[in-house]
């Protein structure tokens, strides 16, 4: 009994899901660190309010980058396909088509946001362009590298798009921090992020290149019309995902003072920590899921494997964080006039644990292509929006909307999932 105990556990250790986790867990850890340090510097470098223009600027961002995150979950969906079938030239052209689609959305977005941005600016309370500016540049070159880090994924070279990760946030801490104590502020923030993004894009394309130089392109154009159908699919996804984490803090934003707005965004870092303990396990689940089905093996393991995985921590830093929150205020923060969230910091943890399972169910019903799921979790995203509009009286009141509008998504795709793995 105990010989075949440990022969499962030794099983279970070098499981793709595991092994692959471990790669971008580990590198997730070094890069939510240091993301944390610089974020930390910025509470204590920046002004309440200065921190708030930040937090909405990267959160307007993460908005408006919602098709590219949507096409990059296309991407790993279409590369993983043609790569698990050794069909290199087609995943050669798809490349190319994608990178061009991408790029050119990225900038119609960025025009887009420069036309309209005294609205924009007025809607956040932004006191200058520049900060948009800024944004839109970020817009460009977040669209271009999707593309790249996608087919790192779809390589399932989980390491090397590790590695790429880590060296990311050390130049943009390096970067922008630099920039923040020479006085450039805010826009030091955003200035730094973007030399550490094109830094990091030439890291990762040259490596994906190698892969694919001598490769005859194959067309793909007989693809599109289900690669059309999937990408609604998609959008759906990432548009549910990052509004469950970027609505609440651009509403806080602007219904409540910019000191407030800053404390609440301070908040939600400490709130993200539960998720990026998390996020390493979707990141090699997906690529995972399709391989395993493309190659006719069984998915139903990988999902309460995943399961687990994210449960266990997000449970144990939920309860933490309920118990001692003046603590993770204090450490992550620096205390301050942050202590004044101290009695929403074990909600605001709960609201994270209950997203970070429900981006498990998102990503797993992507991966097998089940839309009922998905389109529940676009109709929870508008939910949490409206509930947040028509109650916001206080920070408490807007983070008991987006727990319960969780609590029930997660009920209801549990019980969807269930019934479609059974069939």
């Amino acid at each position: 009994m105990k010989a075949q105990v440990i022969t499962t556990f030794k099983k279970l250790l070098r499981h793709e899901l595991i092994t692959g986790s471990f790669y971008v867990f580990s590198a997730g850890i070094v890069v939510g660190i240091l993301n944390f340090l610089f974020n930390i510097f910025l509470t204590r470098r920046l002004s309440y309010s200065d921190y708030g223009i930040y937090a909405a600027i990267i959160s307007l961002i993460a908005i408006l980058s919602i098709p590219a995150q949507a096409m990059t979950q296309v991407i790993i969906r279409f590369a993983t396909e043609y790569i698990s079938k050794k069909e290199l030239g087609k995943a050669k052209r798809f490349y190319k088509q994608a990178s061009v689609t991408l790029v050119s959305l990225g900038i119609i977005l960025a025009i887009f946001l420069m036309v309209f941005s005294s609205v924009v600016s007025s809607f956040f309370q932004l006191h200058s362009i520049w900060y948009l500016l800024l944004a839109g540049i970020l817009l460009i070159l977040g669209y271009g590298t999707l593309v790249t880090n996608a087919y790192v994924q779809s390589l399932l070279r989980f390491r090397l798009l590790s590695v790429i990760n880590v060296i990311n946030s050390v130049s943009r801490i390096a970067i922008g921090g630099l920039l923040v104590i020479f006085g450039f502020q805010v826009s030091g923030a955003l200035g730094g992020t973007i030399l550490a993004g094109i830094i990091a894009f030439v890291a990762v394309f040259l490596p994906v290149i190698k892969v694919f130089g001598g490769v005859k392109e194959v067309g793909v154009n007989s693809h599109f019309r289900h690669i059309g159908k999937y990408s609604i699919l998609a959008g759906v996804s990432m548009l549910a995902l990052a509004s469950f984490t970027s609505s609440d803090i651009l509403l806080v934003k602007h219904f409540f003072s910019p000191t407030t707005a800053g404390l609440y965004a301070g908040l939600a870092i400490v709130g993200k920590v539960i998720f990026y303990f998390s996020a390493p396990i979707t990141a090699v689940m997906f690529p995972l899921v399709i391989h395993r089905h493309h190659q006719g093996k069984g998915t139903r393991n990988i999902l309460y494997l995943s399961i687990f995985l994210v449960f266990l921590p997000s449970l144990l830093l939920s309860v933490l964080y309920t118990i001692f929150p003046t603590i993770f205020l204090t450490f992550f923060l620096g205390g301050r006039g942050f202590l004044q969230m101290s009695q929403y910091v074990g909600l605001y943890g709960v609201y994270i644990a209950l997203f970070s399972i429900i981006n498990i169910f998102v990503t797993y019903s992507l991966s097998m292509h089940y839309a009922p799921a998905l389109y529940l979790a676009g109709v929870a995203a508008v939910a949490q929006i409206v509930g947040i509009v028509i109650f916001h009286s206080s920070l408490g009141e807007v983070i008991n909307v987006s727990v319960g509008v969780l609590l029930l998504l997660s009920i209801g795709m549990s019980y969807m999932l269930l019934k479609h793995i059974k069939k």
